[in-house]
């Protein structure tokens, strides 16, 4: 039997139970808050506070004095936060590699890669945050806090330890780190780390019909200090106020610069109007009577050939631009230009938005002008950025022309360039490299070289040098904003680092600013590049002199940039439509721009940026051809129903009717079953809304019907559209005609040697005379 206890000890008991009961609840209650999901909402391993770094000053640890680090923090989650502490944080120790700062791009910065600087204590602390709700921060850490000498590649940021409804944890409610290279200037540094920017000024340019941007406002934007475009010539102008725009190199297609002029111009259409002085070419250049000296080049058609000239020059010997390399270079006549080019717009006529766009653009093009002019350098790709892997296997003339219409300026800003070749993701493959001019800079990502991180920068494939550009360090920095400006910069600089510290200076360090990339502030990313042991240079002077170590069989190129090459149709189109715009050149007495200006849109369809949406591209090209034949379609030619000859040879008429507003020359081209000879004249001008007729001489030995085609051409043979049909019928009707005459003159001496015996026979001596009715018998007495 249990003794019963007493009840002191019970009521002990009780307390003791009571009490750990209440700790129990208060406990489970305590883990509960701890441990439940306080933003479940969120994406797994997102923090509820999302912070980001937008200055970081010096770039690089310091020997001495303070860091700077600011930026902005967020309250994603949907409660509020309060007693939001921030402190520095950096790793302990250092990478040393270009492997091992690639590969911070894929490090989980949740786990422990470091510590906070705690002493001494919070360096800012925010009250509250509500939800939604974003701040600021600033904070300075001396560098002797930070307590590292070991020289590399460190991580540094910011953590942000914040109280909800539970006492703090010590896990960071939000986060932000970037790298942040340790080079030790106090050791004597022979020669600076050579790094060279290259700048890339290229986007799709897409034109409307008439030769008008098809989307002015959205290129206006691209243009503006919030586009891409913009931005980038943004970076350029800091740069330039810092004394640094000498050593960017710029990569630009001037395309984008030509697009931006006529923009600013009031984006005008095509204009066909004359470019060449009226006064130049007068008295020399007006066609001769096509109907009293028809050239003695005719033909026999037998073969079917045509029998017309195929080309001619006018009479005053003027060339023309044409249809192979002159348009396409952007080669003008010698003839006088038009003192007042017709490509232009009244401003007053404008409406509000596309006036806006006109001012962005004119100011785009002056701040760009001034940016180039400030001693950098300045490569010119190709007009219109053309897929040069794809044209190198579908048509090998289109690049060429395009370099050609590069030339060595841009355009109306008057900027000398060198050629430049450059591809949006790095890669060409061999036949693309042969492909390029021997003169030109090629660049090529060093990925797409086996070993190529590692490698000589200035290589040579098949004959061609090549500079190897850092296709890691384009990719930005770690973290949710890799390709932030500010976060771009520090990987430059830690890449850089780890080649100063690894011996490599005669290594230069050569960035293509990533495909599509807007600079968030275009201020950072060059003002903390240039170092005690770091040099900003361009391409040109950060490899002048090295040796180029020669590829063999390592050059790569995936799979997957071959898939995205534009296909073959894209080149077809585009080479239509460049044929149509030399055609209508041809045509055209007094203009010698059109077809350069059209050969200026086709290489556009047919840009690296076009792989994104070909299809799209290749149907503003179609458009723009139909547009020029239906203005090629308003010269005809028309001719009788049909035509007899009366000898076996005659007089073929024609008429031609220009119905557009400016003079045209056209040639003629004439086919025949059976073949006949067509002498024509070398060439026809016709005035604006005029016609011409034309008396062609038709000659054949042949009896029959003969089914003649005129054609309409320029003067150099290419068909403008407009033909006619005619029937003519030779010989045989001329031996109908001789033979009805013939029996009429015979009728007719049958007649007059009748006439000619009657009265011989009346005539003769002892004849007598026959009487009349009076003279039978005479009255009696």
């Amino acid at each position: 039997m249990v003794p019963p206890r007493p009840p002191a000890a019970a009521a002990r008991r009780r307390v003791v139970s009571a009490l750990l009961l209440a700790w129990l609840t208060s406990a489970v209650a305590l883990t509960g808050a701890v441990i439940a999901p306080a933003h479940a909402e969120l994406p797994d391993g997102a923090d509820p506070l999302a912070v980001t770094i937008d200055r970081l000053t010096p770039g690089q640890i310091p020997r001495s004095g303070n860091i700077t680090i600011s930026g902005t923090i967020t309250n994603r989650d949907d409660q509020p936060w309060t007693t939001l502490n921030v402190y520095p944080y950096r790793s302990l120790t250092p990478m040393t590699t270009a492997a091992e700062v690639a590969g911070s791009l894929s490090v989980d910065t949740h786990q422990e890669i470091g510590a906070r600087v705690t002493d001494p204590g919070p360096y800012q602390t925010i009250d509250e945050l509500d939800p939604g709700q974003t701040t600021t921060y600033s904070i300075t850490v001396p560098r002797s806090r930070l307590g590292l000498t070991e020289q590399g590649v460190y991580w540094f940021g910011v953590h942000v330890l914040a109280q909800r409804d539970a006492p703090r944890d010590g896990i960071a409610d939000g986060r932000a780190l970037t790298l942040m290279p340790l080079v030790d200037t106090g050791r004597r540094v022979p020669d600076r780390q050579p790094v060279s920017v290259v700048v890339p000024l290229r986007s799709q340019v897409t034109y409307a019909p008439d030769g008008s941007l098809a989307d002015p406002e959205g290129f206006a934007e691209l243009l503006g200090s919030g586009g891409r475009l913009g931005a980038l010539v943004d970076l350029g102008l800091q740069a330039a106020r810092r004394g640094k725009a000498a050593h960017l190199t710029w990569l630009v297609d001037p395309a984008v610069v030509d697009a931006a002029a006529r923009l600013a111009a009031g984006n005008p259409p095509r204009s066909i109007a004359p470019t060449i002085d009226p006064d130049a070419t007068s008295g020399s250049s007006a066609s001769p009577d096509p109907t009293e000296n028809p050239t003695d080049d005719s033909t026999d058609d037998s073969t079917d050939e045509p029998t017309s000239p195929a080309s001619t020059l006018t009479a005053s010997g003027q060339a023309s631009a044409g249809s192979d390399d002159a348009s396409p270079s952007g080669e003008t006549s010698s003839t006088s230009p038009v003192p007042n080019p017709p490509d232009s717009v009244d401003p007053s006529s404008l409406d509000p938005t596309l006036e806006a766009a006109a001012d962005r653009a004119a100011s785009f093009l002056a701040d760009l002008s001034r940016v180039l002019e400030s001693g950098g350098q300045v490569l010119a790709l190709p007009y219109g950025d053309v897929d040069l892997a794809a044209a190198a296997e579908y048509d090998d003339e289109a690049y060429p022309r395009a370099r050609r219409r590069s030339g060595d300026t841009l355009g109306s800003l008057g900027i000398a360039t060198s050629p430049g070749l450059a591809t949006p993701s790095g890669f060409l493959d061999l036949a693309g490299i042969d492909a390029a001019e021997p003169d030109e800079t090629l660049l090529l990502t060093d990925r797409a070289i086996r070993g190529g991180a590692a490698a000589a920068v200035v290589r040579t494939v098949d004959g061609h040098r090549v500079v190897t550009t850092s296709g890691g360090t384009s990719e930005g920095g770690p973290g949710a904003q890799p390709l932030s400006t500010l976060s771009l910069r520090q990987r430059i600089l830690s890449d850089a680092a780890v080649r100063a510290l690894a011996g490599e200076q005669g290594r230069p360090l050569v960035v293509v600013l990533p495909k599509w990339w807007t600079p968030d502030d275009p201020a950072a990313l060059l003002s903390q590049l240039r170092t005690a042991w770091t040099r900003v240079a361009t391409v040109g002077k950060a490899t002048d002199g090295l040796a180029a170590t020669p590829v063999r069989g390592d050059l790569r190129y995936p799979g997957w940039e071959r898939d995205a090459e534009l296909p073959a149709s894209s080149f077809a189109t585009s080479a239509q439509l460049v044929d149509t715009g030399d055609t209508l050149q041809q045509v055209l007495t007094l203009n010698d721009q059109v077809g350069s200006l059209v050969s200026a849109q086709a290489f556009t369809g047919v840009s690296y940026a076009d792989r994104r949406n070909p299809a799209v591209a290749s149907r503003a090209l179609i458009g723009a051809t139909s547009y020029l034949t239906t203005l090629l379609g308003r010269i005809t030619v028309s001719t009788p129903p049909g035509v007899t000859l009366s000898s076996a040879s005659g007089g073929l008429p024609a008429t031609i009717v220009n119905h557009l507003d400016q003079p045209v020359t056209v040639a003629l081209d004439v086919h025949s079953t059976p073949p006949m000879k067509v002498r024509v004249p070398q060439s026809v001008e016709v005035e604006p809304d005029g016609q011409v007729s034309v008396l062609l001489e038709a000659t054949t030995e042949q009896e029959g019907l003969h089914n003649v085609t005129i054609s309409l051409t320029d003067r150099n043979g290419a068909a403008i559209g407009s033909e006619a049909s005619l029937p003519i019928r030779a010989a045989e009707v001329s031996n109908v005609i001789w033979l009805v005459i013939g029996s009429g003159a015979g009728l007719l001496l049958v007649a007059i040697v009748v006439r000619v015996v009657r009265r011989i026979r009346g005539e003769r001596p002892g004849s007598q005379r026959t009487s009349g009715p009076a003279e039978l018998a005479e009255p009696t007495s």
